[in-house]
């Protein structure tokens, strides 16, 4: 599973048309399939533009917080990702 953020708006015809917005609740795409994060993440798509990007350490740090899962500030940007990652999986 990866996190990652949404820098343009999109619905996604591979969760059910959820729509996804750059600001708001559904700024966050999670998703364990590499392939569609590829999709997303280049300009082979129907938008034709990068849809989503990969969280930086502080927005991870940030999105722990908002979802009360403790973290270490010092940890790496891939331990990041398993701790929060195995704790919304529970």
């Amino acid at each position: 599973m990866t996190i990652h953020k949404v820098i343009h708006g999109f619905s996604d015809k591979e969760d059910g048309m959820k729509v996804y917005k750059p600001k708001g609740v559904n700024n966050i795409y999670i998703s364990s399939d590499e392939e569609r994060n590829a999709v997303l993440q280049g300009s082979d798509n129907n938008i034709g533009k990068p849809l989503i990007k990969p969280m930086t350490k502080s927005e991870l740090l940030a999105f722990a917080e908002s979802q009360g899962i403790e973290v270490d500030k010092k940890a790496k940007v891939a331990e990041l990702h398993e701790v929060i990652e195995g704790e919304m999986n529970d």
